[in-house]
């Protein structure tokens, strides 16, 4: 018979409340609720669906009742309270198990995401244009992408956190003594992102020299090269891992074509050489590249580029 402020007063010190009904119990739930408290509720009957389906927490009784069981969160299939604890026990660590790797994914996919954008304009300077400077690279998590570009045989300049790629008239390729090709192979950071070999492989085409791209860690991205082929680039598909890229030395211009992206990475390498290319390219399907590089065709013209989108 207590009103809602009586009953609230009366709580922090009530340890039975006998003879409750159905309703008793769904409002002692709410009041508590109310007060700021995270309640949870154990039963086995049909007149404790109601706190149980008001609790934060429903726990019911293996051998309760279908609507108890119904209105509930857990079910404690052994009827033994101690079962709550190793639940508990069970559950925050599977929360910590699925939380660790998505926590883990996302760092990661964040970093390689700004890492791989840095990549793409460090490329882009290489093959186009009269030199690039990039403000504020964050040059120190870069790992092993400028030395990338550097075996190819691109000038690159790092003073303080900026990067300087000046015009490449050419660029000569690493060699050995021995005579063995360049061998550009991705790895698990600190190695080198898989996600920047289509790019490397682009400034490739116009070298001098031959180097294969081993694509280790995924199979099919290197199945784009047959549009670069058809642009003129000399590339030899060797299986969906290994490609090797024979130099132009910029004696000769890729050409101008329609071409689709594929994703993401093939996309933004298929942009990079049209832009290195002579006449005019039709990219469809930049959805993918979209995806990855948000108003890239803005952000290029600014920098001299002519792109339309249609």
């Amino acid at each position: 018979e207590l009103s809602d402020e009586q009953a609230m007063e009366v709580l922090p010190s009530l340890k039975i409340l006998s003879r409750a009904r159905p309703e008793d119990k769904a409002r002692l739930v709410t009041l508590l609720q109310r007060m700021g408290e995270v309640v949870a509720v154990t039963g086995d009957g049909t007149n404790d669906a109601p706190a149980l389906k008001k609790a934060q927490v429903g726990l019911s009784m293996g051998d309760g009742t279908a609507r108890a069981k119904e209105a509930s969160d857990i079910t404690i299939i052994d009827n033994s309270f101690s079962s709550i604890n190793k639940g508990i026990l069970w559950g925050r660590s599977i929360y910590l198990n699925i939380k660790r790797p998505i926590l883990f994914q996302m760092t990661i996919n964040v970093s390689a995401c700004l890492i791989v954008l840095l990549g793409s304009f460090i490329g882009m300077g290489a093959m186009v244009g009269d030199g690039l400077t990039i403000k504020g690279a964050g040059v120190k998590h870069l790992g092993l992408i400028p030395e990338a570009f550097r075996r190819l045989g691109i000038q690159i300049y790092i003073k303080d956190d900026d990067i300087l790629i000046p015009r490449q008239e050419h660029y000569c390729f690493e060699s050995f003594i021995d005579g063995s090709f360049l061998n550009i192979a991705d790895a698990p950071w600190p190695g080198l992102t898989p996600d920047l070999i289509s790019i490397l492989l682009v400034v490739a085409t116009q070298g001098k020299g031959a180097v294969l791209f081993h694509q280790k860690m995924f199979e099919s991205r290197l199945f784009f090269v047959d549009k670069l082929i058809d642009m003129g680039a000399q590339i030899i598909l060797c299986d969906p891992h290994r490609a090797v890229v024979v130099g132009h030395d910029n004696a000769t211009k890729l050409r101008g074509r329609r071409m689709s992206s594929p994703d993401i990475r093939a996309g933004i390498a298929l942009l990079i050489a049209a832009l290195g290319a002579e006449g005019t390219s039709r990219i469809d399907n930049v959805e993918q590249i979209d995806r990855g590089y948000e108003h890239i065709e803005e952000r290029l013209c600014r920098l001299g580029a002519v792109i339309k989108r249609v």
